[in-house]
């Protein structure tokens, strides 16, 4: 009779916790399912919800009720980070937010709920590097420099769910760690992205140039011609676009103009680009773009090699990508830009591979930003200048404002002086040279953080 009691009373408890369990997990799912479909106040809600029944974030994973023979872990061992998501998730409804009143009060809120995992020692690399984020958004460089300090005191090894962060992140942490972020998506088993997927324009996860450069520069290729200047290769061409005027006032880089005409000469004198290859536009229509692309990629000979830089406004309107010409009259006035698919597409028929840089203000419009658009065909490399919702900064440099991106672009090309560049090593070094943007060989910190290449039916090692 008594071990009948004891055993009725160990399965109400074990139905208890089975019960108490799919609660949160629930909640928790469900808040999961609304990030990845970036409905982030959706989000938000429902990882509080799950806080509510389950408070603490936990690093480790869950034990879920089992036999004892048997171990049964929740979502194959991922962390349970509900304060974290809904901080993070709160971080992403600001970026969408018009009203810059609203934006400050969710950003604040954000760092606020991140600042306190943190204090409860959750010192995990998606928080600080979350966290600092949000200071840039709201311009407080104290802030920043005090996240810099707390995260320099001691290891971050807290785990937490990143299966939601945007793929620009994950590669910027995969940069900044030295290894790829822990993608818990179902929690995969290797615990890592795969390092060739291609997840996003811009958005490519870490690689092993990456883990292999570190903060400091790994050995450039060798130079292949002289100290004044690489030897020309007949079958690359270029395509520099500078447009410094705009009607659009938030989206004008005045320094555009310059930018262009920096890398011109970079590219000929230590890139291997022949004068008569390299196209230089500065302040042209978006016609005019079209019109110079398709002659350009009209002399080419088949399967050439084409670096296309264009600093300027661009948008991406329903899903596609378009770059503005001097012209515009309003960020929807697609009448004045050329979609990028247009711009890539001469050059595709001719099997041409594609090494294209983007220097454009990606703020958040709608829930998109210019970058998300990745062409199915067609051989091609796309950077951006900085992350999703990031802007674009120029610098006084030897009497001239230059952008950081663009001296980064240039300063890599000085020291490899090869007319074989590859791409996947070139992308990891612009990133640390722009993290280094004050000087000095290690580690430091700017306010634009560029993207690494996202390669399309191209290989790592494929060089320009």
């Amino acid at each position: 009779m008594r071990a009948n009691r004891v055993s009725a009373l160990l399965l109400v408890a074990a139905l208890s916790a089975a019960a108490w369990a799919q609660s949160w997990s629930e909640a928790y799912e469900q808040g999961l399912g609304a990030a990845k479909g970036k409905q982030w106040a959706v989000a938000r809600e429902a990882f509080l919800n799950a806080a509510a029944m389950r408070p603490e974030d936990q690093s480790e994973p869950t034990r879920l009720p089992a036999p004892v023979t048997e171990r049964r872990e929740w979502r194959n061992g991922s962390p349970y980070s509900p304060n974290f998501l809904a901080a993070y998730s709160a971080y992403r409804s600001a970026l969408e937010e018009k009203n810059d009143e609203v934006k400050t009060g969710i950003l604040r809120t954000a760092a606020m709920e991140l600042s306190t995992l943190i204090d409860k020692n959750q010192r995990s690399a998606e928080t600080f590097y979350i966290l600092n984020q949000i200071y840039i958004a709201l311009n407080d460089a104290q802030m920043q420099r005090e996240v810099e300090t707390r995260w320099k005191a001691q290891p971050a090894t807290w785990r937490v769910d990143a299966s939601v962060l945007d793929p620009s992140e994950v590669a910027a942490l995969a940069a900044i760690t030295g290894q790829a972020v822990a993608n818990n998506n179902q929690g995969n088993q290797s615990g890592m992205v795969n390092p060739t997927q291609v997840i996003g324009a811009g958005n490519q996860t870490g690689n092993q140039a990456g883990n292999q450069a570190g903060n400091q520069a790994t050995t450039p290729p060798v130079p292949t011609g002289p100290s004044d200047r690489v030897p020309v290769v007949a079958t690359k061409f270029a395509l520099i676009i500078g447009n410094s005027e705009s009607s659009l006032d938030n989206y004008k880089q005045s320094f555009a103009q310059n930018d262009a005409n920096l890398l011109r000469d970079a590219l000929l004198q230590h890139a291997g680009y022949a004068d008569e290859n390299t196209v230089i536009l500065l302040n042209v229509s978006a016609e005019e773009i079209k019109n110079q692309a398709a002659a350009l990629a009209e002399r080419m000979p088949q399967d050439a090699t084409l670096f296309l830089f264009f600093a300027g406004a661009g948008f991406n309107i329903d899903g596609k990508d378009y770059l503005a010409g001097v012209d515009v009259n309003g960020t929807s006035d697609t009448s004045r830009m050329v979609a990028k698919i247009d711009l890539f597409r001469p050059f595709f028929m001719k099997g041409a591979r594609v090494f294209s840089f983007f220097q454009v203000r990606r703020a958040m419009a709608n829930g998109r930003y210019f970058g998300e658009e990745v062409p199915i065909f067609g051989f091609l490399s796309q950077m951006q200048s900085t992350m999703s919702g990031g802007d674009v900064i120029g610098l006084m440099n030897s009497g001239s404002v230059n952008g950081v991106y663009t001296r980064a672009l240039v300063a890599v090309l000085q020291r490899y002086r090869t007319n074989r560049v590859p791409i996947a090593e070139f992308g990891w070094q612009v990133f640390y040279e722009m993290r280094r943007v004050g000087g000095g060989t290690t580690g430091g910190g700017s306010g634009q953080t560029a993207t690494l290449p996202a390669l399309r039916n191209m290989g790592e090692d494929s060089r320009f």
